[in-house]
């Protein structure tokens, strides 16, 4: 390039090495080619060398280093010579990772997440980096803010499931024409697939799991879902189904909705599990449903027993029943878990007694170890105790919603064709309502059932339609309406 350089503004390249003074005229210009291609190569025979190395590092199953370790993590061998081989867990930022997915798992969107850890003074990976001295304070802003892109950058990267991948990206560059039409190098940086054989998948005893892998691809479907079922993505079509009220019949995941597109000219529900982002998980592979047809067949079944209040009526008595049997256990399993609570905190302070008093070393060593497990079963027995007791306060809730919502849905009942959206949910959610798709080489293609459970058996068989039953609803509603 230099030398292109000297000949369109007439200046002149010297070079201080004998070997690089090649002279003028076609020789000159030769023997600079051969030279350029001679240092080409070499860069080329470089990288060949360093990948080849940094490959058969990661065969043998070690970690490639970088500058600093994943967030959540530290290196186990920092200091010595080859190291930074294996992870261990961060004490400080390890708990961190487990809150993310624990939100993420809870339906929390990530610019809430990011938001909260923010407004709580949690350290952002960048500005922990500073702190530690990995990277200069001047190559980042500094405002300790967390970022959308930065916890999904964490809720998609399976190392955190114990699974760490080296060479999980590929980049390819290739010359092309930009929106002005000029030449350009573009760069694409993407995710592998799994069956990639370039990827090199990592043991847990080299990056050990911060999350276990079921809590990982849960939220990772969790997302996929919320994505497909934003807004912005459905242009302002919002499936009555969609939150878990279709589900497939074959895997028994919930239907997902999707956009109109190309294939579907209709938004659509599709099954979760034939969708997953890591692997198909439903044994009926990829289906799809039309949301205006499920949907209306739901909201025709709503209808049509919105005509029969004493139905409607048995339907809430028996969901408040159910949820009343429920607490009455919760309670049980309460005053059972308390009285084990004190038990065991009266064996605790007995053995800590004990090691107090103990005259030698063994058996203070005994003592001290029966405490310890003690202890420990404690804190256990509390933990499952505090679930217990926000079971019976959902348990409580939804009781005295249930009740709440009786008179609701026989108000609504007389008014059923001008039901808003939201009251249309409310109703599936009271009768709890479930559609289950099929195949279309199945039939029925679906069933719409409503929960039957403890109402009198000739109740609670009219409870189940089929696409086949839909034509007559319609026909029966008219004329009950008439």
């Amino acid at each position: 390039m230099i030398y292109e350089v000297e000949q369109l503004y007439g200046g002149k390249v010297e070079s201080a090495d004998p070997r690089e003074q090649f002279g003028e005229g076609s020789t000159g210009s030769l023997l600079r080619s051969i030279h350029a291609w001679r240092a080409e190569q070499e860069r080329e025979l470089i990288i060949l060398r360093t990948q080849g190395g940094r490959k058969a590092r990661a065969q043998s199953g070690k970690l490639i280093p970088t500058r600093f370790p994943l967030y959540g993590y530290l290196w186990a061998d920092p200091d010595t010579k080859h190291g930074k081989t294996r992870y261990i867990l961060d004490p400080e930022t390890a708990p961190i990772v487990q809150r993310i997915f624990a939100d993420a798992l809870r339906g929390i969107p990530m610019r809430r997440i990011a938001n909260d850890l923010t407004r709580e003074g949690v350290l952002c990976p960048s500005e922990l980096l500073i702190r530690r001295g990995f990277t200069p304070a001047s190559r980042y802003s500094g405002s300790n803010a967390w970022a959308q892109p930065t916890i999904q950058t964490i809720l998609s990267n399976s190392a955190y499931m114990g699974q760490h991948v080296a060479y999980r990206r590929s980049t390819t560059s290739e010359h092309r024409r930009d929106e002005t039409g000029e030449m350009r190098l573009m760069t694409e940086t993407k995710l592998r697939a799994e069956d990639d054989p370039a990827r090199v998948v990592l043991s847990p005893d080299v990056c050990p799991p911060i999350v276990s892998e079921e809590t990982f691809r849960a939220v990772a479907e969790r997302r996929a879902q919320n994505k497909l079922e934003s807004r912005r993505n459905n242009k302002g079509i919002l499936g009555l189904l969609r939150g878990g009220y279709g589900v497939c019949g074959y895997c028994g995941r919930r239907m997902m909705q999707f956009p109109p597109s190309k294939s579907h000219p209709n938004a659509s529900y599709h099954c979760q599990g034939a969708h997953n982002p890591t692997r198909n998980l439903c044994p009926a592979g990829k289906f799809s449903i039309s949301l205006p047809i499920l949907d209306g067949a739901a909201w025709t079944v709503l209808r049509y027993i919105s005509t029969k209040p004493e139905t409607v009526r048995a339907l809430l008595e028996s969901r408040i029943n159910h949820t009343d049997a429920n607490a009455s256990e919760l309670e049980r399993q309460r005053a059972k878990y308390e009285g084990r609570v004190a038990e065991v905190e009266a064996q605790r302070k007995r053995a800590l007694a004990a090691t107090l008093r103990a005259t030698d070393d063994d058996a203070h060593a005994m003592w001290a170890e029966q405490t310890e497990r003690l202890l420990a079963e404690r804190r256990g027995l509390e933990a499952e105790l505090t679930e217990l007791i926000e079971g019976i306060e959902i348990q409580g809730n939804k009781a005295h919603y249930l009740r709440s919502i009786e008179d609701w849905c026989l108000v609504l009942a007389q008014h059923i064709a001008e039901a808003t959206y939201e009251e249309k949910r409310h109703l599936l959610f009271a009768l709890d309502v479930v559609a289950t798709v099929y195949r279309t080489d199945r039939t029925p293609r679906y069933t719409i059932r409503l929960d039957a459970a403890g109402l009198n058996p000739q109740i609670a068989h009219l409870l189940s339609f089929t696409n086949e039953d839909m034509e007559r609803l319609e026909r029966d509603f008219v004329t009950t309406r008439v």
